[in-house]
């Protein structure tokens, strides 16, 4: 199946209204679902504001938002330096750590607790 072949179902499926689609064509399958409700849904999930001249601190990797580390006994700190673990990023089995890009007070946490993020969300951040 070439890429033409799947652009071409694709724009059948569209203009067909489909809310699925499934195909198999020379030995390889194809499944397409659409959600009516995605652009409203895009629409809606707007980044959340920041103050004016704010650093962030971002998600290095994919993976799971962990505001600490799940073996720590402490809470964590609010209070940031450049370069130090601000978050964890929980990918499988490994946790990679989101670092606070400059010195500075970390507000409430952009996302929520064990949230699924992608490379580059913003976490918190440093005012």
């Amino acid at each position: 199946m070439t890429l033409e072949d799947i652009e071409a179902l694709l724009h059948l499926a569209q203009t067909r209204d489909m809310a699925s689609f499934a195909v198999t064509l020379n030995g390889t399958s194809l499944r397409l679902e659409f959600d009516a409700n995605a652009e409203e849904k895009q629409a809606s999930a707007q980044e959340p504001e920041l103050q004016p001249n704010a650093q962030t601190i971002t998600a290095p990797v994919v993976g799971l938002f962990r505001a600490r580390h799940p073996l720590a006994t402490s809470e964590p700190t609010n209070t940031v330096e450049a370069g130090t673990p601000a978050a964890f990023i929980q990918s499988g089995p490994l946790l990679f750590v989101a670092r606070a890009s400059s010195k500075g007070q970390t507000g409430n946490a952009l996302v929520e607790e064990g949230e699924g993020v992608g490379f580059g969300t913003k976490l918190f951040e440093v005012v």
